[in-house]
């Protein structure tokens, strides 16, 4: 794991040792769901189709249990698209097959290397297209189970106070996510490359301090 994601562990182990039991409980049942739906969008080989990704993200979501896997599932995303250029460096390509298809993408080799450096514009073009897809799904698990959270289209769907940091995943996938969309969802752009290397640390920090204080994810 990323060394930029130590802050969210440390919340988590600092939360998960002083938990009482009702609540150990309750971290029981929702941490392996965002933990596998996290685990299952960086498997390889990957999922042929964007509507096998989501699969595992009820959206929207209608409980706690719900709304972890959606988050699991947005970060798991998250984390496939940041780490698109390393995979590369191994000749592996994340991007599901069937949307790299889709997208116009006419082999995988255009999926391994930065989309400005591809043979036609027409290739390159067509690798953002297929990472823009991934992003939109990232974006819309992660909206579905904030909105969820709030109640935005249905009853609100209560996430226990104690729990709460287990879904902090969440935030650091939504900044990366944010900057990734500003770069025109290129996972290989240099500027997105220098922001991330000199800002997410401090930004996660900032945005999990937020969270501490005023809840949400």
């Amino acid at each position: 794991m990323p060394a930029t994601a130590a802050p969210v562990l440390a919340e988590l182990a600092a939360t998960a040792a002083a938990l009482p039991p009702a609540a150990a409980a309750a971290w029981a049942v929702l941490l392996p769901r965002l933990v596998a739906a996290r685990a299952a969008e960086v498997a390889y080989p990957t999922a042929a189709t964007m509507e096998e990704v989501a699969a595992a993200a009820p959206a929207p979501p209608a409980n706690a249990a719900d709304v972890a896997e959606a988050v699991g599932t947005a970060v798991g995303l998250a984390v496939l698209l940041r780490g698109v250029p390393a995979a590369a460096a191994s000749r592996l390509s994340y991007i599901p097959t069937g949307v790299a298809a889709a997208a116009g993408v006419t082999s995988r080799g255009v999926l391994l290397s930065p989309p400005a450096a591809a043979t036609t514009a027409a290739d390159g073009a067509a690798a953002v297209a297929a990472y823009r897809v991934v992003g939109d799904a990232a974006v819309a698990a992660l909206a579905d189970a904030r909105r969820a959270g709030k109640g935005g289209q249905g009853p609100v769907v209560v996430v226990p106070p104690a729990v709460a940091p287990a879904m902090w995943g969440g935030v650091g996938a939504g900044v990366y996510l944010a900057w990734l969309r500003a770069a025109g969802w290129d996972p290989w752009d240099e500027a997105l490359r220098r922001r991330v290397e000199a800002l997410y640390p401090a930004r996660l920090g900032l945005a999990l301090l937020r969270r501490r204080l005023f809840g949400g994810f």
